[in-house]
């Protein structure tokens, strides 16, 4: 987990090796989610693109991919810590 402090506000990023299969395998089934629901949601598109719904989490394609996140979470969250104290 790499860390940067921008603007008092710590940043957390993470390169992933298999990023451009990632990308693919997610555009995927993204462009799926949008046909399935060409409607989505307004949210901060302000009505001028595609929001999907914000079930992501329940997604079993993505279920890898959220706990990897999760994962990094506790990472961060472990960081932050011990930079307070």
């Amino acid at each position: 987990m790499n860390r940067k402090t921008l603007f008092p506000t710590p940043v957390y990023f993470k390169d992933l090796p298999n990023a451009k299969e990632l990308n693919k395998y997610l555009f995927k089934h993204i462009k799926a989610w949008k046909k399935a629901d060409s409607k989505g949601e307004t949210k901060t598109n302000s009505g001028f693109g595609w929001h999907s719904k914000t079930d992501m989490d329940k997604k079993k394609n993505l279920n890898l991919l959220l706990k990897s996140f999760l994962k990094w979470q506790k990472s961060a969250i472990k960081i932050m810590e011990y930079n307070l104290n």
